[in-house]
């Protein structure tokens, strides 16, 4: 059995205490957004070792972007959860950045 664990620089959270640190998964695809990991890519696995690029695992937890601000329809609003005409990977970033804006976090 696997466990979880985090790669890349570490973000500050309590996930990131050392212990856990695994070696970035450099060529394997990302479980949400299917894109290929590169060496200074941050992320997660999940119980079974499957990797995630860290804004991925979060947008997953949190919602996209319109989610975020409240105007998708599971908000009573029209938008969809994510932009339009970007990838998985890039809404999952934009939804990183509004989550961060919105909890008064900067990112460093």
């Amino acid at each position: 059995m696997n466990k979880s664990g985090w790669f890349g620089k570490s973000w500050r959270a309590p996930i990131c205490n050392g212990e856990d640190h695994i070696e970035t998964p450099i060529g394997k695809t990302c479980l949400h957004c299917g894109e290929i990991f590169m060496a200074d890519d941050q992320g997660v696995t999940d119980m079974q070792g499957k990797p995630m690029h860290l804004e991925c695992h979060l947008r997953m937890i949190v919602g996209g972007v319109n989610h975020i601000r409240g105007t998708c329809s599971c908000c009573g609003g029209t938008d969809d959860p994510d932009p339009p005409n970007v990838s998985k990977r890039e809404a999952a970033r934009l939804a990183m950045i509004e989550w961060e804006k919105k909890i008064g976090f900067p990112r460093t």
